[in-house]
C-alpha cells in the first residue's frame, strides 16, 4: 500500500512539474480583453529581487512578483471591420492613436491577425490615410507562433508587406525581413497577479522597413526613398490561463544588443495613490444602485459604441454589453443578477477611453 502510494505521489509531482503545450486555444482571441499593468522598464536592472529576464532553462522559476504597477492599459481584440477595416476577414488591436511616418500622419494603426490549428500569424496592417482605411495585407505572412508551442521549438520565416499604388496614399511604405521564435525554456512564472505554469518565448522580428514619396520643392518634386532597420524582440511568458503573454518585456536590438523600453504583465485592477478612480475618464454622469441586487444603471452623456465589462477582483472578465447609443443622453442597463454577492470591478470603454468602477452585489 505504501508503495503504491509513493507511487502516486511520484506521478503527480511529475505532472505538476511537467511542461505545458501552448495551442492556438490559448492565443488571442477574437472579443479577448484582458487588463495589463506596466511596470518600470529601470526595475529589471535595479530590483535585485527579480529574476534576470535573459535567464532561462526547463523548470525554471521567474519571479517577478515584485514588480510595482506603474499604470494600466486594456488590450481588446476585435474584428477587423469593428476596427474600421472592412476588407479584412481577420481581427486584432488598435496600437496607435497616431503614427508620424514623417512625410504622412497614419491613423487608427492596428495589427489585424489570424489563426488556425498550425499557427498565429499577423495578417494585415491596418492604417488609415485623410479619413481612408486601408487593411495592408501581408504578401508574406508574419508568423509568429508555430502550433504545437514546445519546449526548445524554433521557428524563423519570412515575411513582407507593402501598400498598394494608389492615387489616393501619396507614399509607398514597406516592410519586409524574418521573424525567429524560439521556446527557451519552461516552468513557473510569478508576478504580482499570480503563479502559473508557462513557456518563457523569445520572438525577434528583424524588419527593414522602406518610404518612398515625392517631396514638393518649388517647382520640383524630389524623390524620397529611405530604408532603415527595424529590429524588435519580445521576451514572454505564455500560461494555459490566459491568451496574452503573463508577463512580456518588449524592446528593440541594436548592434546585437537588446534595449527594453516597455514592461506589462497580466493584472487586476489597480489604483494609484493620488487619483480618483475615475479621474482619467469620465464616460458615465452615474452608476447606480450601488450596492445592487439585479442591474446597474449608466447615464452617459454621449452617443457612440460603448462596451461595459463586468470582472471579479482577479480581473476575469465575467460579462460584457456592448450598446450603440444615439443619444446625447443615454440609460444603458447591465444585467448582474447572475453574479455571487461580492465586490466586482467594471470598465466603460469607448475607443480608447476607459472609465473603471466598483459596485457591491448583495
Amino acid at each position: 500500500m505504501k508503495i503504491r502510494l509513493l507511487s502516486l505521489l511520484i506521478v503527480v509531482m511529475s505532472c505538476a512539474n511537467a511542461q505545458i503545450v501552448i495551442t492556438s486555444s490559448n492565443v488571442p482571441a477574437s472579443g479577448d480583453t484582458a487588463r495589463m499593468s506596466l511596470a518600470s522598464v529601470m526595475a529589471l536592472t535595479t530590483n535585485t529581487s527579480l529574476t534576470s529576464y535573459t535567464a532561462t532553462g526547463a523548470n525554471f522559476t521567474w519571479s517577478f512578483d515584485s514588480l510595482k504597477p506603474t499604470g494600466q492599459i486594456m488590450r481588446q481584440f476585435k474584428s477587423a471591420s469593428s476596427l474600421g477595416y472592412f476588407l479584412s476577414t481577420g481581427y486584432g488591436e488598435k496600437t496607435d492613436d497616431t503614427l508620424d511616418l514623417f512625410i504622412a500622419q497614419l491613423n487608427n494603426v492596428c495589427d489585424i491577425y489570424k489563426k488556425n490549428s498550425t499557427g498565429f500569424y499577423m495578417d494585415a496592417w491596418g492604417i488609415t490615410y485623410s479619413s481612408f482605411p486601408l487593411p495592408v495585407s501581408y504578401s508574406k505572412k508574419d508568423s509568429i507562433y508555430k502550433f504545437p508551442l514546445n519546449y526548445l521549438d524554433r521557428d524563423s520565416t519570412n515575411f513582407a508587406l507593402s501598400t498598394p499604388s494608389s492615387s489616393l496614399i501619396p507614399f509607398g511604405f514597406k516592410k519586409h525581413g524574418h521573424r525567429i521564435t524560439e521556446v527557451d525554456g519552461w516552468g513557473t512564472i510569478k508576478t504580482p497577479y499570480g503563479t502559473e505554469p508557462c513557456l518563457r518565448v523569445v520572438t525577434t522580428q528583424y524588419s527593414i522597413d522602406s518610404i518612398k514619396a515625392s517631396i514638393p520643392l518649388g517647382t520640383f518634386t524630389v524623390p524620397l526613398n529611405i530604408g532603415y532597420p527595424n529590429y524588435v524582440r519580445k521576451y514572454q511568458w505564455l500560461t494555459l490561463t490566459e491568451h496574452m503573454p503573463y508577463l512580456e518585456i518588449t524592446g528593440t536590438v541594436v548592434l546585437n544588443n537588446f534595449i527594453p523600453n516597455e514592461v506589462r504583465y497580466r493584472d487586476m485592477i489597480r489604483y494609484f495613490a493620488g487619483i480618483k478612480e475615475n479621474a482619467s475618464t469620465q464616460l458615465a454622469l452615474a452608476i447606480y444602485p450601488n450596492p445592487t441586487t439585479h442591474q446597474l444603471n449608466f447615464i452617459i452623456p454621449s452617443s457612440g459604441e460603448f462596451e461595459i465589462c463586468i470582472s471579479d477582483m482577479q480581473g476575469r472578465v465575467l460579462q460584457k454589453a456592448t450598446f450603440d447609443n444615439k443619444n446625447s443622453i443615454n440609460q444603458n442597463t447591465v444585467n448582474v443578477e447572475g453574479l455571487s454577492p461580492g465586490i466586482y470591478s467594471g470598465s466603460i470603454i469607448n475607443g480608447s477611453a476607459v472609465q473603471n468602477f466598483k459596485f457591491v452585489k448583495e
